[in-house]
């Protein structure tokens, strides 16, 4: 169910201009390289989310499964 919420509340914030807003404050301070990495730490774990349901609905094996988190991982 948090999963749930948190794609949620990640789809408004890129369509509502306030919830937009409310997610740039929470990353006010950062540099534009930590900007960066954090958002792309963020699409990593959006990824993760979306290849863990492709595994349950039985499109990727596991060791598919694990070998695309790997690569992933590798980007960090």
């Amino acid at each position: 169910m948090a999963k749930t919420l948190q794609r949620i509340f990640e789809g408004l914030s890129r369509t509502d201009p306030k919830a937009e807003k409310i997610v740039k404050q929470t990353y006010e301070g950062y540099s534009n390289t930590e900007l960066d990495w954090l958002n792309l730490r963020d699409e990593i774990m959006r990824t993760f989310d979306m290849l863990y349901d492709r595994y349950n609905d039985g499109k990727l094996t596991l060791l598919e499964y694990e070998n695309k988190k790997e690569q992933l991982l590798s980007r960090l």
